[in-house]
């Protein structure tokens, strides 16, 4: 909704409308195989089932396709697990992790064979956040 009231406020009419959806449900509004780049940003670690967004992610992008996660280190440990920051990602050496205190997995096995990890990195963006850039292509069915 917030949004839609910032495009009204300044007379912008996107070629493609904001849709409302938990990233849990993407195939509810969308069918399978339609984007061909699907990226969260600091979304992930809010989700109540951030595995079962992963999923509807790699779902909704096509063959070939890529998603993109951008999320900062730790959110969750550095909020100490109040409000919205629920989930942790980290890299554990080159391997990029999904966590919190019950739950620890590789992100590249929440894709499971769905996609194929293409980057993955830990940086220090300019404020100074650590910031998990992680990319995947999706493979063929």
């Amino acid at each position: 909704d917030r949004y839609d009231e910032m495009l009204a406020t300044n007379n912008v009419v996107p070629p493609v409308r904001t849709q409302k959806c938990e990233t849990e449900h993407l195939r509810t509004l969308f069918e399978a195989a339609s984007f061909d780049v699907v990226h969260a940003s600091n979304t992930l670690d809010h989700h109540y089932d951030p595995e079962a967004a992963i999923s509807e992610m790699v779902a909704v992008t096509r063959p070939g396709g890529v998603l993109i996660m951008s999320h900062k280190e730790n959110e969750a440990e550095n909020a100490r697990y109040n409000g919205l920051h629920q989930f942790n990602f980290s890299m554990d050496g080159d391997e990029p992790m999904l966590w919190n205190r019950r739950v620890r997995s590789r992100v590249d096995d929440v894709l499971g064979s769905g996609a194929q990890r293409v980057h993955a990195e830990r940086f220090v963006d300019p404020k100074g956040n650590a910031v998990i850039f992680l990319v995947y292509r999706k493979v063929a069915p």
